[in-house]
């Protein structure tokens, strides 16, 4: 009989040691799907048309945060999100080029500023003034803008059968939906093979592109 009775007591123990640690799974499950709130100031050179923040498991970015709403220059605003604490953010401007940032921990960065330079900072609620507008490009200068899906951080812009050179952008990175000005060397070289290197090292190549015309080219 004792020896039964410890059994029945053992059995009891094991089960009641299941049945415990259901409610830990639960919540575990419940984090998973938890409300997620984020502040999003734009202190960036133009209003922020739409939102997209959905976790990284998703496979497509959901609807846009902000609605029927945009958030202009200097303003913020929060949004929400169901899901785990690892997100993915793109913003769209009103000329449709946008800006990505993947695994973004919403749980540890609850405020993230829209600056430019903000899809590779190291602090994303680092806190600076208002961007200033753009200064109204130099006469001749090439305009180089980034509509590809990631920042570009080297360009080469060489004459025409000649070494690349030096990067033109330095130190420097040229984020998703920015412009770059690259004027000629002097007024007689405005020939120049042109070529811009993507974040993940793809390259895109521009021959014989017209340095001295002042217009504006899209990379993608």
């Amino acid at each position: 009989m004792t020896a039964f009775r410890g059994y029945h007591l053992a059995a009891l123990a094991l089960a009641g040691g299941l049945f415990g640690a259901l409610p830990a799974a639960a919540q575990t499950r419940e984090r998973a799907i938890e409300t997620r709130s984020v502040v999003l100031a734009n202190r960036h050179l133009a209003t922020v048309q739409q939102v997209y923040l959905s976790p990284v498991t998703d496979n497509n970015w959901g609807p846009d945060r902000l609605g029927a709403d945009t958030l202009p220059v200097g303003e913020d605003t929060t949004i929400e999100m169901r899901g785990g604490c690892e997100a993915d953010l793109r913003i769209v401007f009103p000329n449709g080029a946008a800006e990505e940032r993947r695994v973004v921990d919403v749980c540890e960065t609850t405020r993230i500023v829209l600056r430019p330079g903000w899809t590779v900072a190291e602090e994303l609620d680092e806190e600076g003034p208002v961007a200033a507008l753009p200064a109204e490009p130099a006469a001749g200068a090439l305009r180089l803008r980034n509509a590809g899906p990631l920042p570009i951080v080297e360009i080469y812009a060489a004459p025409p059968g000649t070494p690349r050179g030096e990067d033109r952008l330095g130190a420097d990175t040229l984020p998703i939906g920015e412009i770059f000005e690259i004027e000629p060397p002097d007024p007689d070289a405005c020939a120049a093979d042109l070529v811009a290197v993507f974040r993940d090292g793809r390259e895109v190549a521009r021959a014989g592109v017209d340095l001295c015309t002042g217009e504006e080219i899209e990379i993608r």
